[in-house]
């Protein structure tokens, strides 16, 4: 007697159903996990380019004249450039650090205001890259490296 066989049955397709749901279960968490680090990685990445440039004006700019500076950068995160910087008298406490609405200095440019003109971070929307060079030529603040510090 031969048996005429076509399709799955219920139990063979349950199976598959089930195993796919397994597959994908596993998949989603991993590639969200991927995604998130990557995200953290360019803006840790746009940070310290964000240094690079704020120290490279600070030494052509303001470096004879021995004064603390900080810079507020506009842009995205793969490309963030000075929006304006203005002297630093604030010490060591950089919680309540915000910066003037225009540029202070005639040197530098004046891009924009305002929460639009900011540096915008996939991770980090809502914290301005805000960089702070004391008088000897040194990054003591980055905001975003700070951030991400603490919550990662």
């Amino acid at each position: 007697m031969k048996l005429d066989r076509k399709g799955f049955t219920k139990f063979e397709l349950t199976a598959v159903i089930i195993m796919i749901a397994i597959v994908i279960a596993i998949a989603i968490p991993v590639w969200l996990h991927f995604v998130e680090t990557e995200r953290r990685a360019m803006d840790r990445l746009e940070s310290i380019n964000a240094e690079t440039e704020a120290h490279t004006e600070y030494m052509l700019s303001h470096w004879q004249s021995g004064e603390a500076v900080m810079y507020m950068f506009t842009g995205n995160n793969e490309l963030c450039q000075i929006l304006r910087h203005a002297p630093y008298n604030g010490g060591n406490d950089f919680s309540l650090i915000s910066m003037p609405v225009e540029d202070k200095y005639s040197d530098g440019g004046n891009n924009g205001s305002g929460l639009e003109a900011k540096a915008r971070s996939k991770k980090l929307q809502e914290i301005s890259l805000i960089i702070v060079i004391d008088k000897n030529g040194e990054v003591v603040y980055n905001s975003w490296k700070e951030r991400l510090a603490k919550k990662y």
